[in-house]
C-alpha cells in the first residue's frame, strides 16, 4: 500500500497533500495492518482528490506473486473488494497462481 500511495503522490500534487495531512494526524500509520494503510494512505486522500484525477487514471500494480507468502493475497483482496469506491482503475499483473485466483471478478474494472 505504501508504494501504491507513493506513486500516486508523485502523479497529483493534490493527493501528496492530503497524503501529507492523512500521515502527519496518524504517525503509527505504519504499523498498521494493510486494510489500514489503504484506508489512510489511498482511500482516504483519493477521496478528497477524485475531482483532480483524470478518469483515465490507471493503477498498474505488477508482481504480487512476489511478495512475502500471503502479503500479496492481503493486497490482491482489499484491492478487489474496495476498488469500486476508487476515482481510477486498477490492473493487476502476475504470475498465475492458483490460490490467487479463487474469487469471482466478473463485474470488476
Amino acid at each position: 500500500m505504501t508504494a501504491i500511495a507513493y506513486q500516486l503522490a508523485q502523479y497529483s500534487v493534490p493527493f501528496e497533500h492530503e497524503l501529507y495531512e492523512s500521515t502527519s494526524t496518524n504517525p503509527d500509520i505504519l504499523s498498521q495492518d494493510a486494510l489500514g494503510r489503504y484506508k489512510h494512505m489511498i482511500q482516504g486522500p483519493l477521496s478528497k482528490t477524485k475531482d483532480g484525477i483524470p478518469e483515465s487514471a490507471l493503477i498498474v500494480i505488477d508482481g504480487l506473486d512476489e511478495c512475502e507468502q500471503g502479503a500479496g493475497r492481503t493486497v490482491l483482496d482489499i484491492l478487489v473488494q474496495r476498488s469500486k469506491e476508487l476515482p481510477l482503475k486498477i490492473m493487476i499483473t502476475s504470475r498465475k497462481k492458483p490460490e490467487s485466483y479463487d474469487w469471482n471478478i466478473v463485474g470488476i474494472y
